[in-house]
């Protein structure tokens, strides 16, 4: 039940370093009240390899740290755990740039994603361009060889469109273009293209 605390790991812990060497009970004191610090050293109770885990603190300036605490169990010769050594370092930076790493992969995988729907789609309808659509036919082809199914293609042709452009202009032509878009896409099933 004695506990030595350094002055340094009372101040990493956001506690004041006159409490060392044995603060007491300091539950009440940590940012949330050693929550995870003490789960986490009772859940590794039986441990006989080193351990470690990440933990958050709370300093006296409001600032919120997280520590990396490495632990070692001793045991006596009856297998009974008579002591833990702790080591902690503050891994505040660390976590920070980790996270702001993975926001900004997280971002380029969706702008990646963004970029090569955009490449694949027609920005006046939203339907699959011509290169999407040659894609898919090629990849179409050799499963419906290989099943003996056949495969439907469908072309249409909007009748007098450039007369439509000339007498009332490109906006109307880009509505008619959007309605016919709208209409064949009701037509289709989920898995058509």
């Amino acid at each position: 039940g004695v506990q030595n605390w350094s002055e340094q790991m009372l101040t990493l812990n956001g506690l004041s370093a006159e409490l060392a060497p044995d603060p007491g009970d300091i539950r009440s004191l940590l940012a949330d009240r050693g929550e995870t610090l003490f789960t986490q050293l009772a859940e590794h109770r039986e441990a006989r390899i080193p351990y470690s885990f990440e933990y958050p603190v709370r300093h006296p300036d409001g600032n919120e740290h997280t520590l990396k605490m490495n632990v070692f169990n001793e045991f006596d010769s009856k297998g009974n755990r008579i002591a833990l050594f702790a080591v902690a370092m503050d891994v505040t930076e660390q976590v920070l740039r980790e996270q702001a790493l993975k926001h900004a992969r997280q971002q380029a995988i969706e702008q990646a994603a963004e970029a090569q729907k955009l490449a694949k789609t027609d920005p006046l309808t939203g339907l699959s361009n011509r290169r999407a659509t040659l894609d898919w036919l090629d990849s179409m082809m050799g499963p419906s060889l290989d099943i003996g199914q056949p495969l439907a293609v469908l072309l249409f042709d909007i009748d007098h469109f450039k007369r439509i452009n000339d007498t009332y202009g490109h906006q109307v032509g880009d509505q008619v273009i959007r309605k016919v878009s709208t209409t064949a896409r009701v037509q289709i099933r989920a898995e058509d293209l």
